[in-house]
């Protein structure tokens, strides 16, 4: 296998048996948690956590990711941010208990102009984020999003490369980018920018609705994110790690809320019917390439 495969926990169920049977049926090697009997990752007590790994021992998985909120909060809210620097805290116990030192991350939500703010989150990552994970084997693992100040891959680029830090690194997550606007492409060019900084990537896929001025989700393959072409040059440029579903379609599409803040039972309503399909097609899309 070129890749290990994984999908997102809650983008097939909030009950972790349901996402077990499903990871098993396609032949994944892990799972992804962001949340699990509805409750988010820091939200997860340390039984819990104990209970996760336990389930997914046993079925011969592993967590690939711990998929946080970390930082998905307005820039300059003290009080939210102290808020957020105890989600990281209590997100790191439960990493370590999970077996996973990869914790997805953001960069505030986004503003105009975003690279005005880059040095100021830079610096704040140094002397308030950086003190709490130096000690571990940790890395931060920042996803480029549209909601967020960090929302393409030649951003992400640009904002490691300021940080400069071993423990800080980046989520890939191409389809993101589309949501930023139609004239917005992430592959080949936004791509390049990033491949260096890869530590994980999540795969789902969408197209642009020029009558609401918007994109959505569709089934992995079936968008404009040129998902088997991403495939591709992963492999040839030696990436070898986790490939994570997060889903995303439903055949009732999921609200901006949703997808800016994912998670829970009305999140992940039809989303085991819409995961297997995506699944299928990755796994077809693999074989086609001679990847799997």
């Amino acid at each position: 296998m070129s890749f290990k495969l994984a999908v997102f926990s809650d983008e097939v169920s909030q009950d972790l048996s349901k996402a077990i049977a499903v990871a098993k049926d396609f032949e994944l090697d892990g799972l992804e948690i962001r949340s699990v009997w509805d409750k988010g990752a820091a939200d997860l007590t340390t039984d819990d956590a104990r209970r996760i790994r336990s389930e997914l021992d046993a079925n011969g998985l592993q967590v690939c990711a711990l998929s946080t909120p970390f930082l998905k909060c307005d820039l300059g809210d003290e009080n939210a941010l102290k808020e957020q620097l105890e989600i990281l805290k209590r997100c790191l116990v439960n990493a370590e208990i999970l077996g996973t030192n990869i914790l997805r991350v953001f960069t505030f939500w986004r503003k105009p102009n975003p690279e005005t703010y880059w040095d100021a989150i830079a610096e704040l990552y140094r002397e308030q984020v950086l003190p709490i994970v130096t000690s571990k084997d940790t890395i931060l693992a920042i996803e480029n999003e549209a909601s967020t100040i960090i929302g393409t891959g030649n951003e992400l680029r640009q904002f490691l490369a300021k940080l400069e830090h071993p423990q800080v690194k980046g989520v890939w997550d191409p389809c993101n980018v589309h949501f930023l606007g139609s004239e917005y492409k992430s592959f080949p060019e936004d791509y390049e920018s990033c491949k260096g900084d890869i530590v994980h990537v999540h795969l789902k896929d969408a197209v642009w609705n020029h009558e609401k001025d918007a994109a959505e989700c569709v089934v992995l393959g079936d968008g404009e994110v040129r998902i088997a072409d991403q495939l591709e040059a992963l492999n040839r440029d030696g990436y070898h790690d986790w490939l994570s579903l997060e889903t995303h379609w439903r055949p009732t599409q999921l609200s901006e809320a949703e997808i800016n803040l994912p998670g829970g039972s009305s999140f992940s309503k039809e989303g085991e019917f819409a995961s297997r399909k995506c699944l299928g097609q990755l796994r077809e899309m693999l074989q086609q390439r001679n990847l799997a």
